[in-house]
């Protein structure tokens, strides 16, 4: 979902002030909502909301997976977890290893099999 522009958002981006070729549809479409939303003063209508919300479960989701496999994948590649604290911009070890678990615990809580609200439209 993530990767696919979606019509609607795209329609509710184009409907602004900045119209159709303004910077907003050059850019991916969580960020093109992000401008507009911050210009405009109108409220976001329900629907483009819930694709909002879509569209941040899925990415969070993959961002989630991607450190987590990183994290494991440096670790095999012998990086010590001194390495790992520093490459992720964390305090110390014992930081890098919380936020280790943290992403486990995070990838069950966010997959679509253990709570399918997010992911419904």
């Amino acid at each position: 979902m993530a990767d696919t522009r979606i019509p609607v958002v795209d329609a509710w981006l184009t409907a602004g002030d900045m119209g159709p070729a303004g910077p907003q549809m050059q850019m991916d479409q969580l960020d093109g909502m992000h401008m507009v939303a911050e210009r405009n003063a109108e409220p976001c209508p329900d629907e483009i909301l819930e694709y909002w919300r879509l569209l941040l479960a899925t990415r969070r989701l993959r961002a989630v997976q991607n450190e987590h496999v990183f994290i494991a994948q440096a670790l095999r590649s012998g990086w010590s977890w001194n390495r790992v604290a520093g490459a992720l911009g964390l305090p110390d070890v014992a930081a890098a290893q919380q936020r280790q678990a943290f992403l486990a615990a995070e990838m069950i809580r966010c997959h679509p099999s253990h709570d399918a609200r997010p992911w419904r439209l």
